[in-house]
């Protein structure tokens, strides 16, 4: 229905809810397809917010894959969305998910903590 009323920003909220939903279910190809029509979506009308939210999401769906490298990168552009645009909140959870992603390779989060 979004996309035939040409609702960009219901078509983002629903890829969010459908990636979310198949990522407790252990499909993490299908999440990882959904949260990325997410971000794009997102960087097309210039959603910022939905763009760290994606990122992050995006993380945690490549953390869960055991794909450790990917998950880095995808927290890494979130905290820099974050940062540059002031949000507070949205940092901490990338520093959070950061350290998530260096435990879950057998690290302490000491270094992020520092940052």
């Amino acid at each position: 229905m979004v996309k035939e009323v040409g609702d960009r920003a219901g078509e983002g909220a629903a890829d969010v809810n459908l990636g979310c939903a198949y990522q407790l279910q252990g499909g993490f190809s299908k999440a990882i397809k959904y949260h990325g029509q997410h971000l794009t979506i997102a960087k097309k009308v210039g959603d910022r917010t939905g763009e760290c939210w994606a990122y992050g999401n995006l993380g945690n769906a490549y953390q869960s894959q055991g794909e450790y490298a990917k998950a880095m990168e995808y927290h890494t552009h979130r905290l820099a969305i974050a940062k540059e645009v002031g949000d507070r909140s949205g940092e901490g959870r990338a520093y959070e998910n950061l350290c998530n992603v260096y435990q879950s390779q057998g690290g302490v989060c000491e270094p992020w903590v520092r940052v």
